[in-house]
């Protein structure tokens, strides 16, 4: 075989690995009884890429973790692994690894045990016994910041700490995928975003393609390469995290990820009419609803030709504050800001565009 033509096939090699998805879901269907908990959920995940699956409570989004698992059997479609089908394989022969709510770490083993309970083989009999064992363990220790831990129980150590012991025994059997369902649920405010950086870290540095299933709109944007939103068994949105906040499909999806200010206009020639005045948007004309975020609303003095009116209330979070706005239309908006905190009459006025959605 001539080198040209041997450099070609390299090189188409090299090209179908990158560009295979590390996990496709195909129609994916669930059904219990007369409930349908899955409809028809097709997305692929990118190599390396961390996916956020965000919805309410009971839209499908933990059953939908379940049927990549394996876990649970599809009533239809499928799901790959690579170009592998695996939809019939059982859990333990998928390589995928889940990271479970509370970490569900065992309570006689120590932390360097619970995580050699994750190699392949004989680890999982005989923990540290071998000098390879413990040297993985170790740098998996390492690379969470947890060696220290190594000898406590996990009786001795916090939930945060937990968290990472249980997603470096994931780790250790060296899986394809990483699912993580509602990981940092349990954990205080404090701990959740040091963890949160943690995990995303670690999980970048190995380029392990992982699915994190989350109800915290702040979680799933500040985490996640992408998002997908779920709504009653369905994917109804995926995009970047700035694209689903930015430019949400609809006022639901824009008032579940973050706040939204979703109030009534009409929209003629690219501009909605509305009690905070003139919103740029790109919609095509007609009556329906404008949303732009609360931030995108500045808080002033009284300004004549400024829709106005009275300060309401004030909640205070340390790093912004939400003011909540009377107008003399009688709308309520609620504005964030940062800097001094206003009271009696102001003025308000939007700043860059927003969303537009068409009345039905």
């Amino acid at each position: 075989m001539g080198l040209g033509l041997l450099e070609a096939r390299v090189n188409d090699a090299v090209s179908t690995i990158s560009t295979t998805p590390a996990l496709t879901l195909d129609g994916l269907v669930k059904s219990f009884g007369n409930t349908k908990a899955v409809r028809s959920v097709s997305i692929d995940l990118a190599p390396g890429e961390l996916l956020a699956i965000l919805g309410p409570s009971g839209c499908g989004k933990s059953t939908l973790l379940r049927l990549i698992a394996g876990l649970e059997r599809p009533d239809a479609g499928r799901v790959l692994l690579g170009e592998r089908d695996v939809t019939g394989r059982p859990a333990h022969r998928r390589r995928i690894a889940l990271v479970p709510q509370e970490g569900a770490l065992f309570p006689h083993l120590t932390v360097a045990q619970n995580v050699a309970f994750g190699l392949p083989g004989a680890a999982r009999l005989f923990g540290l016994h071998r000098a390879g064992e413990r040297r993985e363990v170790r740098r998996l220790l390492d690379l969470l910041h947890i060696a220290d831990l190594a000898d406590r129980m996990p009786a001795e150590i916090s939930g945060g700490q937990a968290q990472r012991v249980a997603l470096a025994r994931a780790l250790a059997c060296d899986p394809e995928l990483v699912l993580l369902d509602e990981p940092f649920s349990a954990l205080d405010a404090s701990l959740r975003h040091s963890v949160r950086t943690d995990i995303r870290a670690t999980l970048r540095e190995l380029g392990v393609a992982a699915i994190v299933v989350t109800h915290d709109q702040e979680e799933a944007l500040s985490l996640a390469d992408r998002v997908a939103v779920m709504q009653a068994g369905r994917i109804v949105q995926v995009g970047t995290p700035d694209e689903v906040y930015r430019s949400p499909v609809d006022s639901g999806i824009a008032e579940f990820v973050g706040h939204a200010v979703v109030l009534p206009g009409l929209c003629v020639a690219g501009c909605v009419s509305s009690c905070l005045g003139d919103i740029a948007v790109d919609a095509l004309d007609g009556a329906g609803s404008v949303m732009v975020r609360p931030e995108q609303i500045l808080v002033l003095p009284p300004t004549p030709g400024l829709p106005s009116g009275q300060v309401e209330q004030v909640t205070f979070f340390g790093h912004d504050a939400d003011v909540h706005v009377r107008l003399d239309s009688g709308e309520l908006v609620v504005a964030r800001i940062q800097g001094d905190l206003p009271r009696g009459r102001v003025s308000l006025q939007v700043r860059g565009s927003g969303c537009f959605y068409p009345a039905a």
